[in-house]
Parts: C-alpha cells; structure tokens; sequence
C-alpha cells in the first residue's frame, strides 16, 4: 500500500462516508508528506544549486537533477505565510500533475516532488512546469508567475534545448485521377469521368461526416480543441480567461 494509493482511496471515502471533513483534510496533509518523502527517495543526487531572485529578500532556488529543473518551492510559499503541501492537496492541483505528466511535460507523477531535510535544508522542491501554477495560485496579483517563467526559460536554454514530442505528420491519401494526363479523345475522357464519379462516390460518407460534426456545428468540447493545439485543457482554459472569452 503506497502512499498515493491513500490518496486515491481519500478521494472515494470523501464522497461517502460521515467522517468530519476537517479530519480528512488532515489525513490527505499527512499522505502528502509521505508521498512527497517517497519521492524524495527516488531522486539522485542534486547538482549544485542556481538562486536567483525575484526582488530583494526573496530568493528562489533552482536544482538540476539529472535532466530535470527543479525548483525550491518552500521559498516561495514561506513569504506569503504558506507551505507547499497546501497547494499539493488540492484537487485540481492533483488533475493538473497528472495531465503534465500524461503529456510528457514534466517526468512521472511520483519524481514531480522530492523534499530535503536537515535543519536550515528542508525544503519541497517541485519540477519546474509545476511552479508557475503555483505562483498564480499564491500571488494572483505579483508579476511572481511571470518571472519565474522567464527565469527557467533562461535555464532551460543555457541547458540545451528542450526536446518537444511532435505527433507524426500522416500523408494525405494520393488520388489516381489527379495525376492523369488531360484526356485526348473520347475513350479516355469517359474513363476518367468514371474514375472521378467513383471517387466523390467513396469521398460522400466522409463529407457528410465532416460537415455534419465539423462544418455546421456551434460548439466543441474543450479538450478536444485542446488535443488538437497540443496543449492541456487547463492550459486552454486559463488562455481563454486570460483574454476575457
């Protein structure tokens, strides 16, 4: 029994049971803890630490773990009165790690968060991808997101560029009859009318198809619209509250 298999087993208990509430949240704080320390275990050693900083007295720690970024997520939270854990148990924090790590844009759902500890060293530490939600959710009102996107930009170049998983391009179907000569009598001119009528006949099903789902429809779900740009539906839906639609 692991400790996200809590988590997941919280989740279903929480829609059934008596339990007070409070005592959950409790409960789902102390798992936390203990997947972060999982995950801490799993990690390699740390390189040597880059600090930069977003103004004067806030530091902001990033560690190279193997081909990781990651960031030190303690310093950020501790100056708004905060701890990491209380983002990490949200619900909608929990679906946005499992989508980054569904689409490859940070490693496995257990590696995204390790802890340190030792006395003036305890720290969560938290995959780069990961603390730009974090600093909108603490600080909605600083430029802090918008720093530390610019900051492991300037990381992640220095590093090497970033390998991006593109889906392969298929080849549009070949049509025979589009690469047929103009036809020169009226043998061949009747032949390739019959190859052409034989091909809107096959191609029919389709464009009812495309029109029908496509063409003359007013609305579309999110995450498909989302699948189709290569991005989250989270990513989609803070696009579209940002620009006010």
């Amino acid at each position: 029994f692991r400790p996200i298999d809590m988590r997941r087993l919280l989740q279903l208990v929480r829609k059934e049971t008596i339990i007070p509430r409070d005592l959950l949240d409790e409960l789902e704080v102390w798992g936390n803890k203990l997947l972060e320390l999982e995950a801490g275990e799993l990690h390699a050693v740390p390189q040597d630490d880059i600090v930069m900083h977003f103004e004067e007295g806030f530091p902001v720690t990033f560690r190279r773990v193997g081909d990781k970024l990651m960031v030190n997520a303690t310093q950020i939270t501790m100056h708004f009165g905060k701890i990491p854990s209380e983002w990490l148990r949200i619900a909608s924090t929990d679906m946005l790690r499992r989508e980054m790590a569904g689409n490859g844009h940070t490693g496995k759902y257990e590696s995204q968060v390790f802890t340190t500890r030792g006395r003036g060293h305890g720290a969560t530490w938290l995959e780069s991808p990961l603390v730009i939600p974090l600093a909108r959710w603490i600080a909605p009102d600083l430029s802090l997101a918008e720093w530390l996107g610019e900051a492991i930009g300037k990381l992640s170049v220095k590093r090497g560029k970033t390998i991006v998983r593109e889906r392969p391009r298929v080849a549009a179907p070949g049509l025979p009859c589009m690469d047929c000569p103009m036809p020169q009598d009226m043998e061949s001119a009747t032949r390739l009318i019959l190859e052409l009528r034989k091909v809107v006949s096959e191609s029919l099903p389709k464009i009812v198809f495309y029109e029908e789902f496509i063409e003359n429809r007013d609305w579309f779900k999110s995450t498909r619209i989302a699948d189709e740009l290569g991005i989250s539906p989270r990513q989609l839906h803070q696009f579209l509250a940002e620009e006010g639609i």
